[in-house]
């Protein structure tokens, strides 16, 4: 549900540890973090609602974003 490409995450240094669990505006915006990868797969988050159903951004490695549909 998300966009095909996502730019950086806009904080301070780019990564996304400043981002994680804090409010967002846009359900399924997303951003790639300019994190130290650890393996192949880079750090993102996206706009998901939270168990309370607040937008919040929810970050981690980008290849969980994607699941097979069935």
């Amino acid at each position: 549900m998300g966009a095909a490409t996502a730019g950086y995450c806009m904080t301070a240094d780019g990564t996304t540890t400043l981002l994680n669990k804090q409010p967002c505006d846009k359900e399924w915006d997303q951003c790639i973090g300019k994190d130290v990868v650890s393996g192949v797969t880079p750090m993102g988050c996206a706009c998901m609602k939270d168990t309370t159903m607040a937008l919040t951004w929810i970050c981690g490695s980008t290849n969980q974003w994607y699941t097979l549909a069935m």
